[in-house]
C-alpha cells in the first residue's frame, strides 16, 4: 500500500528491459503494463499446485472430529500483512459470532500485524473465539486445510492466491477476494468483495 520507490525502480527497468514476462494472473498482467511493460512480451500462466500432495494427507481423525463437534473452524492462513486482509477477516468474525458463537477463528501466518490483530480480538471482545497459531511449515499446512470447515482469502489485493487452491485441493469449501488473480479461473468458490465485512460474514 506504500510504493518502495527503490523496488519500483528496480520492476521498472526489469519491465522494460525483459524479453518475455509471465504474469500469474490477468490482474498482475494489467499491473505490469503500468509499469511501463510491452503488452506483446507478456504471457499469463496460471497458478497451479499438486492436488494429490494434500488430498493424500493422513490425520488422526478423532480428536479433529472431536473439536468439530462442538466449533466449526474458519481458517486464514497468509502473510499477516494489510495485502492480506486480517484486519477484514476478524471483523467478519466479530459478526458471525454474534450470530453463532460455536465457531473458532484461526490464524496462521506471521507478519508485521499480528500485534495491531491480537489487540483487535481484544477490542472486538472475540479473544476467546481466535487462535494465532503464527508461522506454520508447508508440512502442518497441508493437516490445517484439513481440520478447516471453510477456508478465507480476503486478500486486498493478491497477484493470484495460491492458498486458495490448496484449501480446494484439501477439500475445503473456500471463499475468495474479488480482488484475487485465483478469482478469474476458480468457478467453485464463493466470491466477495474484501471490503464487505457483512458480506463476508454471511458468505462464511
Amino acid at each position: 500500500s506504500w510504493p518502495w520507490d527503490y523496488v519500483l525502480g528496480i520492476e521498472k527497468a526489469a519491465a522494460a528491459n525483459a524479453d518475455m514476462l509471465i504474469a500469474v494472473s490477468n490482474r498482475t498482467r494489467a499491473q505490469v503494463m503500468r509499469l511501463g511493460a510491452d503488452e506483446r512480451k507478456i504471457r499469463v500462466i496460471y497458478n497451479g499446485v499438486d492436488r494429490g500432495k494434500f488430498a493424500s494427507v493422513k490425520m488422526e481423525l478423532a480428536p479433529i472430529e472431536e473439536l468439530k463437534k462442538k466449533k466449526k473452524i474458519v481458517l486464514f492462513l497468509g502473510r499477516l500483512t494489510e495485502q492480506k486482509g486480517p484486519v477484514q477477516f476478524l471483523h467478519a468474525a466479530k459478526r458471525v459470532l454474534s450470530v453463532n458463537p460455536d465457531v473458532l477463528f484461526v490464524v496462521a501466518g506471521k507478519g508485521e500485524l499480528l500485534p495491531l490483530l491480537i489487540n483487535m480480538t481484544l477490542d472486538l471482545g472475540i479473544s476467546q473465539d481466535v487462535r494465532f497459531l503464527g508461522y506454520v511449515p508447508d508440512e502442518d499446512q497441508q493437516k490445517i486445510y484439513k481440520i478447516a470447515d471453510v477456508y478465507v482469502m480476503p486478500s486486498t489485493s493478491e497477484p493470484f492466491g495460491i492458498t486458495a487452491l490448496e484449501a480446494m485441493s484439501s477439500g475445503v469449501p473456500v471463499i475468495i477476494s474479488k480482488t484475487s488473480g485465483v478469482a478469474e479461473i476458480v468457478k467453485s468458490a464463493i466470491k466477495v468483495d474484501f471490503w464487505d465485512i457483512n458480506a463476508m460474514a454471511a458468505k462464511i
